[in-house]
């Protein structure tokens, strides 16, 4: 599995259990950086745990990250306002990175965006 890591070893550790269900702790970058209030955080955290559950090697989920804690400097609304703009300009200023970047960070905003 070259590089990959199990879901299980990606995961956050479980700081309490509702019921049934574990309650993860949110992403601690992502809480730090553009702090838990604001509104993408909950929703950034969420996606990088989904891709850890799918197995995407940590290089590429620390990768990511990075990437859209940059794109969410562009937007401070609700994910239901997102809208080309914030991404255009996201897009604006990366415009002077190496090829390969620009296409992983496009391609970190696009996944998160589905």
């Amino acid at each position: 599995m070259g590089g990959r890591h199990p879901a299980s070893a990606l995961r956050f550790p479980v700081i309490w259990q509702l019921g049934e269900r574990e309650v993860p702790v949110a992403d601690p970058a992502v809480t730090r950086q553009p702090g838990a209030a604001h509104p993408l955080a909950r929703h950034l955290s969420d996606f990088l745990t989904d891709l850890g559950n799918a197995n995407a090697s940590a290089h590429t989920i620390r990768a990511y990250r990075g990437d859209l804690l940059q794109f969410a400097a562009h937007h401070d609304g609700e994910i239901g306002d997102l809208s080309a703009g914030p991404v255009r300009a996201y897009l604006a200023e990366i415009a002077g990175l190496a090829p390969a970047t620009r296409k992983r960070k496009r391609a970190a905003v696009a996944s998160f965006c589905r």
